[in-house]
């Protein structure tokens, strides 16, 4: 008499089924193009700060007279920079 209609749980529901990967798909697809747009923001301001720098030191190097410091991105090691450095060598 009071029959009642069997629910499908939410994990069988065919159209969750067809909307949800599409959805990821697309959400995916908008965070990779994010990301890949600003990778190359990034390197194009790095390569900005670089020719700043390097006219930095050819300035500095024209009015002081001095030879043209190395405007390379690599870290020079400094004395303070490991104190148990000198004597693990």
């Amino acid at each position: 008499m009071f029959d009642q209609e069997k629910s499908v749980p939410w994990y069988k529901n065919r159209m969750l089924l067809l909307v949800l990967p599409a959805a990821l798909a697309v959400i995916g697809l908008v965070w990779g193009f994010t990301v890949w747009r600003r990778s190359r923001a990034n390197e194009a301001q790095y390569d900005r700060v670089e020719q700043h720098r390097q006219q930095q030191a050819a300035q500095a190097a024209a009015t002081t007279g001095a030879a043209p410091a190395s405007a390379s991105p690599v870290a020079q090691p400094s004395a303070s920079a490991s104190p148990g450095a000198e004597t693990a060598a």
